[in-house]
């Protein structure tokens, strides 16, 4: 196994049983062929260690946050 995809394996591991079954659904969908996965570019395999570490400090967006960004694009 990849330092990549034990990282990721980690990770999911921290996550709520509903989020553990989502991602693995979603993973058995990938390894079944029915999607095919976009390579992530190895430059970008930090800024998504970051959001995973975000994420499993609780840190997300507020509906403040999100309306603001909408408001941005004039939606």
């Amino acid at each position: 196994m990849t330092e990549l995809l034990e990282f990721a394996m980690r990770s999911a591991s921290q996550l709520s049983d509903e989020r553990q079954d989502y991602l693995a659904r979603a993973l058995l969908q990938l390894l079944e062929g029915e999607q095919i996965p976009e390579p992530t570019d190895p430059a970008h395999v930090d800024a998504i260690r970051c959001g995973l570490a975000q994420i499993r400090r609780g840190e997300f967006a507020t509906e403040d946050d999100i309306e603001a960004v909408y408001r941005s694009f004039g939606e």
